[in-house]
């Protein structure tokens, strides 16, 4: 079974690193699918450019009419990142007096801007030393040279048929009941707010989910959102608030579904607040029920007392078929 793609270090598998195969890179994509770096939440959408996707070349990491939200202020782009970029004036002046613009009209329409794309940023080969990589810009049409072409900006989110995308954008999740229908899919919230005092350690439950037993084996896909606040009630100190996903009530699993929030000389009285964006995959082989455990665990330092918040949560379970 492919790896979680919450387990992925890298953006795409390590096998693809010795050679540098377009058709082969994205057939990689299509097997272990893809994740946006540092991706924006959806409440954050207003500050970006939107763009609508047109054409396949970097299917299955975009589709047609894939609406893609782009930071422009952000164009030192990493390895493995979405970006919008312009070809040079020297390209797109050879296209426009070659076939390639009557070719790129005949497939997507009159009016559509040439001189810009989306494209995958890649450094080959990643085994060698930094010194001796070279940077490209990669879909599934082909490869360029990193010099055709300068960054306008970094995909940092995805709407596909009005959904906002997270974690995966390849492998898209369904609803479990559209596994198996028999399959038990309950989650049961059994705590809403935790106080934590002398000694300041303090562990709660948030909720519960019991899963399966599905027919197929499944990728399971739990999220779990909603807020925290921490309020300091004696001297200045710098609680922490752990919130993960687990599948005991006393251990939590560290990994994309585990965000650790710090707050530095926190004055007393006053709330510090945030929002929880948690999201994990765990493997569920056939005929295997599993409960999940929502945890959230925080302390500082010692002989001073705080509040700690979980308020408005709400987890949701799906899967991937598998």
């Amino acid at each position: 079974m492919p790896v979680s793609p919450a387990l992925k270090t890298e953006p795409a598998p390590t096998a693809m690193q010795e050679s540098l195969n377009a058709e082969k890179m994205f057939a990689d994509f299509q097997r272990d699918g893809f994740r946006l770096r540092a991706p924006a939440l959806p409440s954050e959408l207003f500050r970006y450019q939107h763009r609508v996707a047109v054409g396949l070349c970097l299917d299955p990491i975009i589709r047609p009419d894939d609406e893609l939200y782009i930071d422009a202020t952000d164009t030192t782009v990493e390895h493995g990142d979405l970006v919008m970029i312009e070809w040079t004036p020297e390209i797109i002046q050879a296209w426009n007096s070659g076939n390639k613009r009557a070719a790129w009209e005949a497939k997507f329409g009159a009016g559509n801007n040439m001189s810009r794309g989306i494209k995958l940023r890649w450094q080959f080969p990643r085994s060698k030393l930094e010194e001796f990589r070279s940077w490209y810009w990669a879909c599934g049409d082909g490869i360029s040279k990193e010099a055709v072409a300068k960054p306008l900006g970094r995909v940092v989110a995805v709407k596909r048929d009005g959904r906002f995308l997270t974690g995966d954008i390849v492998h898209r999740t369904v609803s479990l009941a559209s596994i198996d229908l028999n399959a038990a899919t309950t989650v049961a919230v059994t705590l809403v707010s935790m106080e934590i005092g002398v000694p300041p350690v303090g562990f709660g439950t948030v909720g519960t989910a019991t899963i399966g037993p599905f027919s197929q084996a499944t990728t399971l896909v739990i999220t779990w959102t909603g807020s925290w606040s921490i309020t300091a009630e004696s001297t200045y100190t710098e609680p922490q608030l752990e919130i993960a996903i687990g599948t005991t009530a006393s251990d939590a699993l560290i990994g994309a579904a585990n965000t650790v929030v710090a707050t530095s000389m926190l004055p007393v009285g006053v709330a510090s607040v945030g929002a929880i964006a948690s999201e994990w995959y765990y493997e569920l082989p056939a005929n295997t029920q599993q409960t999940v455990y929502y945890n959230a665990t925080g302390g500082g330092a010692p002989d001073d007392s705080y509040s700690f918040i979980i308020s408005n949560s709400m987890m949701k379970s799906e899967g991937i078929k598998r």
